[in-house]
């Protein structure tokens, strides 16, 4: 049996009915007013056990809802209703599911494997009525609003707070904990674990830190923040969660430090829509996804994360602007090391990007960033791929021993590459492929694009252009060192290369250029401890701020 209220259709009362096995909900309620639900038992429907929508002031008491192919009890833009008293298990579900319904009663409730969660995009919808005495797992559900300055204690299962200020939550051991329009809120070494949903969700929050918590094998997300600012995550293990590890949405002036976070069911981190972020010294390993993944962003910085072993790419970026990614490890990744797209004005530099199953770095429709002093070797399919990506600056990189090519540029202009070491890839160590305006100046090639014959390996051709009005000038070829009749460190006659282009190295140089190198490590040193400075920073702040508050 199946019951489904539909508009206009008002005080009715259901009582004493078994409502098993149906093809959707159990009992629907929509746009259907002052109804009581009760002492019904409700059972192996394939959808919602009770679902109410824009539907007010109803009464759902002592039901037995249990075994449902979703949520227990959802309730989406409905308010003023009462559920009391009811036995709900559920598994892999949420129990009771409160989507921008405010003003609701909750009370006396059994919930068996899961719990609750509530959800909207105001305050309004997350203040209740009354939320008191339901329990989940046997423990008590806590629901705080408008409160300042306590701290939570033990014996809850979990923890919802509403419009508080200066709430710490610390050494507890919960499945979840909301908070939403919260600050100064401070979490630190709980464990949440076996949640429905997400771990920790804080929504319209500010000012709040999050460190040293263990967050593990949760149904949802480990961390998800919405509409926040301010926040600083740190030191926590975050892993085995069905979705993402780490999963901000319009979030603000956020620091990320130190958490390890691995083997989670979807991406590592994942950020959309944020500015002035500064993610450093994470471990992000082994997730079913990307390991960082970063949509439309300004200002921020990735610094010193390692990034391994995720079955996707190990950084994907769309639509950041202003950023600085420094000093990250990135390797054996199933995608792209680094991929980024519809990109400006950024600086990608001293990375190491190694071992991946596609590009080390891949560029679409990306303009105007320098890459300087990465090391990009052993990638599956090339070192660095330019597709439609204009007026890029390549200085003072090695790229070496990538399967494929060293760098390609493919429809992309006014690119620029010099003092960069590239060797030993296996097919050109430069392929420009209809792409105009190129200059390729003061590099090192060696041994790349060599192949095997009858005497042995022999390098052929070690660059290739098909594009136009590219330059090429005062580079170093390992295969063409001589003549020099003049002693001017140039060879005598230019180094061909391969293409529809006829192009060639006027300029070729005698010998390599150690300054390369040289010139690289004192810039190096400056830059890396230019990011000490700023990375101690980030993390001392939190904690004056905390002993700045208690004085």
């Amino acid at each position: 049996m199946e019951f489904f209220l539909r508009a206009s259709s008002e005080n009715n009362t259901i009582i004493s009915n078994e409502i098993h096995q149906n093809t959707a909900d159990g009992l629907s309620l929509w746009t259907s007013d002052d109804n009581i639900l009760e002492n019904n038992s409700i059972e192996n429907n394939m959808i919602f056990g009770i679902s109410l929508i824009s539907s007010v002031e109803n009464h759902l008491i002592n039901n037995k809802i249990t075994s449902n192919g979703k949520d227990g009890i959802k309730l989406q833009d409905s308010k003023r209703n009462i559920i009391s008293s009811n036995l709900i298990s559920t598994s892999g579900n949420i129990a009771i599911n409160l989507i921008r319904s405010g003003n609701n009663t909750l009370i006396d409730n059994i919930l068996k494997n899961e719990g609750i969660k509530i959800t909207g995009s105001k305050l309004k919808d997350y203040k209740q009525f009354e939320v008191k005495n339901n329990t989940a797992n046997g423990l008590l559900i806590l629901y705080w609003f408008e409160k300042l300055g306590e701290l939570v204690s033990s014996g809850f299962s979990q923890v919802f707070l509403v419009n508080c200020d200066s709430i710490e939550i610390s050494d507890l051991q919960l499945s979840a904990i909301q908070g939403a329009y919260c600050s100064n809120l401070i979490i630190h070494n709980n464990t949440f674990s076996n949640s429905s949903w997400n771990g920790i969700y804080l929504d319209s929050s500010k000012d709040s830190i999050i460190s040293a918590n263990r967050i593990v094998g949760n149904k949802g997300m480990g961390i998800s923040l919405q509409n926040s600012r301010n926040c600083y995550i740190a030191n926590n293990i975050i892993t085995n969660n069905t979705e993402n590890g780490i999963d901000f949405i319009d979030t603000n002036q956020c620091s990320i430090y130190g958490n390890i976070v691995a083997n989670n069911s979807e991406n590592g981190m994942k950020f959309w829509n944020f500015e002035r972020f500064f993610i450093s010294y994470n471990e992000i390993s082994f997730n079913n996804g990307k390991g960082i993944m970063i949509d439309f962003s300004n200002n921020s910085k990735l610094i010193c994360n390692t990034i391994i072993n995720n079955t996707d790419d190990g950084i994907h970026l769309t639509g950041i602007a202003n950023s600085s990614i420094i000093d990250n490890v990135i390797s054996y990744n199933y995608g792209v090391g680094l991929l980024i797209q519809l990109a400006s004005d950024n600086i990608i530099t001293l990375n190491e990007i190694y071992g991946n199953t596609k590009e080390g770095i891949c560029l679409e429709e990306t303009h105007n960033n320098f890459y300087s002093q990465n090391t990009i070797s052993e990638n599956v399919f090339g070192g660095c791929d330019l597709y439609e990506s204009d007026n890029n600056s390549f200085s003072m990189n090695i790229i070496h021993r990538n399967k494929l090519f060293g760098l390609k540029c493919w429809i992309s202009d006014n690119n620029s590459l010099s003092n960069n070491t590239i060797s030993n890839n296996t097919a050109y160590g430069i392929w420009i492929e209809t792409s105009n305006n190129i200059e390729v100046f003061w590099n090192s090639f060696f041994f790349n694009n060599m192949k095997s014959n009858d005497n042995g390996s022999i390098i052929q051709c070690q660059a290739f252009d098909s594009g136009r009005s590219n330059f090429f000038t005062n580079n170093y070829w390992n295969d063409w060192t001589q003549p020099d009749d003049d002693k001017n460190g140039l060879v005598d006659t230019p180094y061909c290369i391969d293409g529809y282009a006829q192009n060639e190295d006027r300029n070729p140089r005698v010998s390599y250029n150690p300054a390369v190198n040289k010139t690289s490590t004192f810039p190096m040193f400056i830059n890396r401890l230019s990011i000490f400075i700023l990375i101690m920073s980030i993390i001392s702040y939190p904690i004056m701020r905390r002993k700045f508050k208690k004085s």
